[in-house]
């Protein structure tokens, strides 16, 4: 009995063995097969993954590339260019175009700008205390974006010279070096190889060469810090005066020219001032030449040289005294006074255009000559004597000056006809002849005086009235040595 419950227990242990061997097997081929099915799963995923990505890498194109061109700097306030080209389609490189309608922005002020159809873009560098980099962008949709950078460089100041246009040889002259209006002191001035420094006033003085012919000179002016300047000086060669020698008849009342020194004298560099008939005088001074009718003080000037070649005095005669009112608008003379009641407008020479139709017998005071034209000359017939010279013109010089100035201080003189300036005019002051230039001006010194003097400024030119201006020349020392 014993024996049959034993073995009947190791039959239910072999049973119970067999039946876990079993349960596991299942399990490892379930494992297996789920493993496999995971495996394929997976492999699936990365093959999909794979085919999406390769997919993608078929269609996304790479970006074009642009390119800013510009200056590496510029001056501040300066109106510059950049330009933006395309250099790339994305796939190579390509000959360089211009790109239309790029976005740039610049970094001073963060404003935009867009390219025009040459890639261009114009721009103003900003004002800089002292030299600074920007940076510019440029940008549009399907490129690249690129970035550069560029140095504002702080402006200086402009030096600006000041001196005449002309000056004679062997006249010193001054040069005033100026930035914004200010004078500027320790500047160098280079002028005729010779090198000076401003003082505190931003002045300098220099005395002209002596030169054979008329000669520009270049005058320059440079300071650290500040940007160099330059202008032109013509030295004149000084004209010599001619010697030419008069005869005075004062029973004729002529004067005679008995020799000149020279045959290239003109009458018209030679003023006349007095009363006299000069209407038979030609081209060039020759020995010879009359100068009728002579009335009082005739004194005779050498233009070029204001220089007096001669002054002589006529005694009076028979001569009815006469004077006339000359009115240059209306262009009438009018008798306002005659010293005798029996004076003939028949024994009167007009020469000139006029119209007389309205004179009587007698010469009386308010009698009218009408529509003068040009130069009239009026003659006393039985003395040969001239009455009066005058020139019909709206040809009058005008001169426009300060009515005073400090010694050694600089001023210009303008001179007009009509109100409008005229060129080559010549302008005496102080013993210094000058000519005007295209704007009608010329610039003088102020002598040194004294105490204030008063001098007389002269301006003549062939064709046209002379005119005369005074200018008061202040003394320093008598109102201390401010300049107003």
């Amino acid at each position: 009995m014993m024996i049959m419950k034993n073995q009947l227990k190791l039959l239910t242990l072999v049973l119970v063995l067999i039946i876990t061997i079993s349960s596991f097997a299942t399990i490892s081929q379930a494992a297996s097969q789920l493993k496999i099915s995971d495996e394929k799963e997976i492999s699936d995923t990365q093959t999909q993954i794979i085919t999406k990505s390769t997919a993608d890498k078929k269609t996304t194109q790479p970006l074009s590339t642009l390119e800013i061109r510009s200056p590496s700097y510029v001056i501040a306030g300066e109106i510059f260019h950049i330009f933006v080209y395309k250099t790339s389609d994305g796939a190579a490189e390509i000959k360089p175009e211009p790109l239309e309608k790029a976005i740039v922005r610049v970094s001073w002020n963060n404003e935009t700008y867009v390219t025009n159809m040459h890639g261009r873009v114009i721009l103003s560098a900003p004002l800089v205390e002292y030299d600074k980099y920007f940076f510019i962008t440029a940008s549009k949709s399907g490129y690249n974006t690129d970035k550069v950078n560029v140095l504002v460089k702080n402006a200086p100041l402009q030096l600006v010279i000041t001196a005449p246009s002309s000056i004679y040889e062997g006249e010193s002259f001054m040069v005033i070096v100026t930035a914004d209006n200010q004078s500027v002191a320790d500047a160098s001035v280079l002028f005729n190889r010779q090198i000076s420094k401003t003082d505190s006033s931003g002045s300098v003085t220099f005395t002209a060469p002596e030169v054979y012919l008329n000669t520009i000179f270049l005058i320059q002016a440079y300071k650290s810090g500040y940007l160099n300047a330059s202008t032109d000086i013509m030295v004149i060669n000084l004209p010599t005066t001619p010697i030419i020698t008069f005869v005075m008849d004062d029973i004729a009342d002529t004067l005679t020219v008995t020799s000149v020194d020279s045959l290239n004298v003109l009458w018209s560099d030679i003023y006349i001032d007095g009363n006299c008939n000069i209407s038979g005088l030609g081209t060039y001074v020759l020995a010879g030449d009359v100068i009728f009718s002579c009335q009082g003080k005739i004194t005779l000037y050498y233009i070029p040289t204001c220089t007096i070649l001669g002054s002589f005095l006529f005694t009076q005669d028979i001569t009815p005294l006469i004077t006339f009112l000359m009115n240059d608008i209306a262009d009438t003379l009018t008798v306002t006074s005659v010293d005798s009641l029996n004076v003939l407008w028949s024994d009167i020479m007009i020469n000139g255009s006029c119209d007389t139709s309205g004179l009587g017998i007698y010469v009386t005071a308010g009698d009218v000559i009408f529509n003068c034209k040009g130069r009239i000359v009026i003659i006393y017939r039985p003395t040969n004597k001239m009455l009066g010279l005058f020139d019909f013109t709206d040809n009058k010089l005008e001169i426009i000056a300060p009515f005073s100035i400090y010694e050694h201080q600089v001023f210009e003189v303008m001179i007009k006809v009509d109100g409008k300036p005229i060129e080559k005019a010549c302008v005496a002051f102080n013993g210094i002849v000058q000519y005007t230039d295209y704007l009608g001006i010329v610039k003088f010194v102020a002598p040194e005086v004294n105490q204030s003097t008063t001098f007389e400024i002269k301006a003549f030119k062939e064709g046209y009235e002379s005119a005369t201006a005074k200018l008061l020349v202040l003394a320093l020392k008598t109102f201390g040595s401010i300049l107003i």
